[in-house]
């Protein structure tokens, strides 16, 4: 729980690195799957959209690229490819994420999306 109030702290004051940080312990952590997804939820209403494709990427690590049945495997890979996808237009606009990387992340969600079974 500690790693989580420290996300909500870091999120918003734009402590990017130590958000990531947390995620990475709460993604560590074997039950802590509602922290890991109260983050996501934080991150994009902050509107922090980098830091929530950060989350749902270690939700989908951490299961292995096969969810358990209380997540839906198909709507977790649509959420990467949509908040991915809202990053385009802002990479052209001065972002940190430049198109080239937005699409690579594009390109390896898709190919994740395939090889399920």
């Amino acid at each position: 729980m500690t790693a989580y109030l420290v996300f909500k702290v870091a999120i918003r004051t734009s402590e990017r690195s130590l958000a990531v940080e947390c995620l990475e312990k709460l993604s560590e952590a074997a039950d802590h799957n509602e922290y890991l997804s109260a983050c996501i939820a934080d991150s994009q209403h902050n509107g922090d959209i980098t830091c929530a494709i950060e989350g749902l990427k270690k939700l989908l690590s951490k299961y292995e690229y096969s969810a358990p049945s209380k997540i839906h495997l198909p709507a977790l890979l649509r959420s990467i490819v949509r908040l991915l996808y809202s990053l385009l237009p802002r990479s052209e606009n001065g972002s940190k994420a430049t198109p080239e990387l937005v699409v690579g992340d594009l390109c390896d969600v898709f190919d994740t999306g395939e090889s399920l079974p």
